[in-house]
């Protein structure tokens, strides 16, 4: 019985702990996580690191190697034989240091500077290991409007009839903006401040040309705009988000 009431739980998000001594590196980290739909803790020593395992019982730790107290190789050990998969991101990029550890535990090593993007795909596959009975949830990747997919991760979308486009950087930024927005009408200014960052006058044709190619990307022949001029304005995005997949 206790065994079935375990498997019935609700399946609760990934929570990732990130241990960085760096307040500012520590900041962005732990806001695009949690903006992927992670909780997330943070600490920046071996001590307050050593409580959050306590606490907030990761399912999966990022670890600098430098921290305010100490070296991070002392938490590897820990941190694993708790059964927590642990991702070091150091400046500290020599074959002995990689090889230390892996040798201590590490599942994987990550080299800074680095791309949050890079981070988010190699979180995705330590996962994988998470023990299934921890009910970990595990962030959807993929949004679903209307007439297609959108993923987060590769940056593609897929139309309802399986063409599937990649999408180019102000192209992602673009369509991410309009649908963490649906029904908002976005004017010409919050557009070109927040894609191109900087302001566009009324006449110019940077923004228009940018729309024109995104909604080759995401309307299906003969149906309906997924993107509407409103003229003397801006644009509003037509789509209310349906289904959310689950990361592949």
């Amino acid at each position: 019985m206790a065994r079935s009431a375990v498997a019935e739980a609700p399946a609760t998000p990934v929570r990732i702990l990130v241990v960085e001594d760096s307040a500012s590196l520590r900041l962005l980290v732990t806001n695009f996580l949690g903006s992927q739909g992670f909780e997330v803790a943070e600490a920046s020593s071996v001590s307050a690191a050593q409580t959050q395992l306590r606490g907030f019982r990761p399912h999966i730790a990022l670890l600098d190697l430098v921290l305010d107290d100490g070296e991070g190789y002392d938490l590897i050990a820990a941190m694993t034989k708790q059964g927590v998969p642990v991702m070091v991101i150091s400046s500290k990029d020599t074959p002995l240091d990689r090889i230390l550890c892996l040798e201590l535990g590490a599942d994987d090593f990550l080299m800074k500077p680095f791309e949050l993007r890079e981070m988010l795909l190699r979180i995705r596959r330590l996962i994988k290991l998470i023990p299934p009975d921890d009910g970990a949830k595990v962030p959807s990747s993929v949004m679903s409007f209307g007439s297609f997919n959108l993923d987060l991760v590769e940056r593609t979308v897929t139309k309802s009839s399986g063409v599937a486009s990649k999408l180019t950087d102000a192209e992602f930024r673009l369509l991410r903006l309009f649908v963490e927005n649906p029904q908002i009408v976005l004017d010409r200014k919050r557009i070109g401040l927040e894609i191109f960052q900087r302001s566009f006058m009324d006449n110019s044709r940077s923004i228009d040309v940018l729309v024109s190619k995104l909604r080759k990307k995401v309307d299906n022949p003969n149906g309906a705009s997924t993107i509407t001029n409103v003229r003397s304005t801006g644009y509003v995005f037509n789509a209310e988000p349906e289904v959310q997949h689950g990361t592949r």
